[in-house]
């Protein structure tokens, strides 16, 4: 919702050049009090399938007994009062509780916010994000376009760091083009709040930033698993995430985990993924091994937990066999322009397979709804695609995408480079004019690198 209104701002702004005289004020208030209200009714329908269904919810806090039984004390529960609290029992355990926002030991910490406060903000004229992921990214791009001066803090030398550089650096570019201040190299000190009211953000080497309504740290999430008692239980676990093989099953033969609080044990079907080294924010391979020589990954994306749900409980009530394949898993980051990812940039592919077994194919140009825009063409806002192919056949390892609609052509493509497409399977598919996804199927041998 604030991806779409921070969208309709742009084109608001720049109606002018299709012939709109426009004027128009927003209203930060409004809007939050219709998402919220939206969100609201979508918490009431998940409620009403629950009871539809015969589902007992239960709310509290919850800890395992055992690998068949739960405590659940109630969250009206004090102290040592345990009265309400109730112990249920069942065949299997599901442990899908997510995770939440990480705040580093920096001096002043406390008076910062995370990225899930940031929906309670109703007015602010200078906000900073510290962190330089996907979350960051996209909540820094819609601030600014709320008419808000906005800061991005980025420890390293650029923003998403485990992304394809040249996707990167075009968005950079169109960052700083509409104003937003990104701040690299920069090493949070302390955090000071000045007359109980504005913040200033000091960094190691000297620069300071004052006046700000409002720091949200947004440098990563942690598993919500420290309260389940899974020590005593002895269920394995690295970095407080649960580990699981790929039927989502823990050490214990009854408890299950799915989604952002677990990591999945590579077994030999998923070996292939160890040539896929899918390193970006979103898809993240962890290839760093314990000390029994393990390797996990773990894919923090609501549609896979979904999908990892859907195919357990099939497997439990339905007897199938499917499991849900980590493999090439589409990607979109919901900044202005958006973009869409899948597979290997162009730097994974090089270390993967060698320079010279990698050709580029890539293309940058204006997107036709950017064509009557009255200003310098250099001004306009670009599109750049890149395919990342690999071998004598150029079977395609990575696709990338930024500009206009990115986060919707992704999808179809993410279908073709799971069919294991090549470039030739492109160049033999006939266009759809006039559209930015026809590009990709139009890249020319003088196109490669």
């Amino acid at each position: 919702i604030m991806f779409n209104a921070a969208s309709i701002h742009d084109i608001l702004q720049n109606s002018r050049h299709y012939g709109f005289d426009t004027r128009f004020t927003f209203n930060l208030p409004q809007l939050v009090e219709r998402r919220d209200k939206y969100i609201r009714r979508l918490n009431d329908i998940y409620r009403n399938n629950l009871k539809n269904d015969n589902v007992e919810v239960y709310e509290g806090t919850a800890s395992l007994l055992s690998e068949r039984k739960v405590l659940i004390k109630s969250k009206n529960a004090t102290g040592n009062d345990d009265k309400n609290n109730e112990i249920i029992e069942g065949k299997n355990i599901l442990i899908a509780v997510g995770n939440a926002p990480v705040f580093p030991p920096v001096k002043g910490v406390e008076h910062t916010i995370s990225s899930d406060e940031f929906f309670d903000i109703k007015e602010a004229k200078r906000i900073g994000i510290i962190g330089s992921g996907y979350i960051a990214v996209e909540l820094i791009n819609v601030i600014k376009r709320l008419g808000i001066e906005s800061y991005i803090f980025a420890r390293g030398k650029r923003l998403l760091r485990k992304f394809d550089e040249s996707i990167v650096s075009e968005l950079e570019n169109d960052m700083k083009k509409n104003n937003i201040n990104i701040i690299t190299m920069a090493n949070v000190e302390e955090i000071e709040k000045v007359h109980d009211k504005n913040l200033t953000i000091y960094l190691n080497d000297g620069r300071k930033f004052e006046n700000l309504d409002y720091v949200i740290y947004c440098v990563g999430r942690s598993p919500n698993t420290k309260s389940l008692n899974l020590e005593k239980l002895n269920i394995t676990t690295k970095d407080d995430y649960i580990i699981v093989d790929d039927n989502q099953r823990t050490n214990l033969k009854n408890v299950f985990a799915v989604g952002d609080c677990c990591m999945v044990k590579k077994g030999k079907e998923l070996e292939d993924l160890n040539l896929l080294k899918l390193y970006n924010e979103q898809v993240y391979l962890n290839n760093k091994k314990n000390d029994t020589g393990d390797s996990f990954y773990n894919v923090q994306l609501t549609p896979v937990a979904i999908n990892a749900g859907r195919l357990l409980a099939d497997r439990m009530f339905l007897n199938k066999t499917r499991k849900t394949n980590y493999s090439l898993i589409p990607t979109v980051i919901f900044s202005h322009p958006p973009i869409g990812t899948i597979g290997l940039s162009e730097e994974e592919a090089i270390n993967t397979y060698g320079k010279e077994n990698v050709k580029i194919y890539e293309s940058k140009f204006t997107n036709l709804f950017f064509s009557v825009y009255d200003m310098d063409p250099s001004q306009k806002e670009k599109t750049y695609i890149k395919l990342v192919c690999v071998g004598k056949e150029e079977l395609i390892k990575g696709l990338h995408i930024i500009g206009l609609n990115a986060d919707e052509i992704i999808q179809g493509f993410a279908v073709a480079l799971k069919m294991n497409a090549t470039k030739k399977d492109f160049d033999e598919t006939i266009p759809i004019h006039p559209t930015a996804a026809e590009e990709f199927v139009t890249l020319h041998p003088w196109m490669s690198k």
